[in-house]
């Protein structure tokens, strides 16, 4: 089988850190998919692209990328692709909870912040502007052409601003994986990159609804970031098989193991702002999980 060259590395680094490095609105996501669809299908063909709904009458449709014999595979490798909301937290995992009333917060705020100064300029351009005049006159025009984009920015910042910082969390992790398909290519291991990973899990509640059995399921989510490692999970047996992972055990599906670059503390596991927003991937973090990853059988 055909390998990608070293500057194919570089090559991936740089377009999902660039072009890509924003995957929060349908049109991004879908753009993203398409792009690292044709970089698996430059090394291997067993790819599937799973097209999917919370329920019915959802108008959102959610996009999960499959890498491997998902029916044969008794391991997948899994992260998710999508970008967080902006916050000014720590990041703190498996607290979906926290998540939830941070990103409600933040976009609370920012839009109360950016409302306001729509009414400012309203009353201190708007008004004055217009009421004095012909309406065809330049200034008013340029006046009322402000508000386009001003209601089109508006739309974003009532569903959350997506963060800039996205080496991290979670681009690092896709890195690793499209690396580590290339190299492991046993059928008894799989590959999945998930949606909505920043929000609502959805896609790895898909994966787990499909993926039925005692196959073991390893969430991969900001292994870049400057951390300590661990393996957190309620299966002792499948925890303590991640090598090079420091081993918790924790309530949770049982099938499932979650394999993070993070800070433990009294409260659990997270990772500060200064971490999230590191320029520089924690490249003895990728290799641990690289290594583990070409030992699956």
């Amino acid at each position: 089988m055909e390998q990608v060259a070293p500057q194919g590395l570089m090559d991936w680094y740089i377009r999902y850190t660039t072009v890509f490095r924003k995957r929060n609105t349908h049109k991004q996501k879908g753009l993203f998919l398409k792009s690292l669809e044709a970089d698996i299908r430059g090394f291997r063909s067993d790819v599937a692209v799973d097209d999917f709904k919370l329920h019915e009458k959802d108008p959102y449709v959610y996009r999960n990328l499959y890498v491997g014999d998902m029916h044969r595979a008794n391991t997948v490798i899994c992260t998710y692709y999508d970008t967080p909301t902006t916050v000014w937290r720590p990041y703190r995992y498996f607290d979906v909870a926290q998540h939830a009333k941070t990103a409600t917060a933040w976009i609370a705020l920012s839009s109360f912040i950016y409302i306001a100064l729509g009414f400012a300029f309203t009353a201190l351009v708007g008004i004055p502007v217009l009421s004095h005049g012909p309406l065809l006159a330049l200034w008013p025009i340029v006046t009322i052409l402000a508000y386009i984009p001003y209601f089109l920015i508006m739309g974003q910042v009532t569903r959350g601003w997506p963060t800039r910082h996205t080496l991290v969390q979670n681009t690092s992790s896709v890195l690793a994986l499209l690396d580590a398909a290339q190299h492991q290519t046993h059928p008894s291991v799989a590959f999945a990159f998930l949606d909505g990973g920043a929000a609502n899990e959805a896609g790895l509640a898909r994966l787990l609804r499909r993926k039925k059995g005692e196959a073991t399921v390893y969430t991969v989510e900001n292994i870049g970031a400057a951390g300590e490692l661990y393996a957190v999970g309620a299966n002792e047996r499948r925890v303590a098989r991640a090598q090079g992972f420091t081993p918790v055990n924790q309530a949770g599906d049982p099938r499932v193991v979650h394999l993070i670059s993070a800070t433990r503390s009294d409260q659990g596991f997270e990772l500060t702002p200064a971490a999230l927003k590191a320029r520089q991937l924690n490249d003895a973090n990728m290799e641990v999980l690289a290594t583990f990853v070409e030992s699956l059988r």
